[in-house]
Order: C-alpha cells, then structure tokens, then sequence
C-alpha cells in the first residue's frame, strides 16, 4: 500500500481508525493497571481538561459538552 492509498483509507475511516486505536489502548491500560486505575486515570484526564479550558478562557465548554451528550430534551 502506498502514502495515497493509506490518505485515502485514513479519509474514508478516520472514525472507525481512531476509535480501534483507542480501545486498544484503554484494553491495554486495562491489562497494565487494572480497571479501577484505569477509571481514575481517566477522569483525571478529563478534570485536567476541563480545567484547561476553564484556565484558556473557554468556561462554556463544559456545557456545550454536555449538551451535545446529553440533548436539552433528554435532561
């Protein structure tokens, strides 16, 4: 397979692709640490983030976040 064909693969299922990657990765955290670090590692993470944005300047993040998980219907 050539650089054109793999832009072409990348173009068609970059979702697909992105999403395999990461559940191997989290399988493998999963295998390293255990499950219950592996759920603190990853909230941590993500109270890291939302800290940064809120630090950036971006404190409607959080919301449009969650109103994109959860619709304003569905709350």
């Amino acid at each position: 397979m050539g650089a054109g064909e793999w832009r072409r693969v990348w173009a068609r299922h970059r979702g697909k692709l992105v999403g395999a990657g990461a559940g191997f990765l989290v399988a493998l955290a999963i295998m390293a640490w255990g499950l219950w670090w592996t759920l603190f590692i990853a909230f941590a993470v993500t109270l890291g983030y939302v800290i940064g944005q809120y630090v950036d300047g971006d404190s409607d993040g959080l919301v449009a976040w969650l109103d994109r998980l959860l619709p304003p219907g569905r709350r």
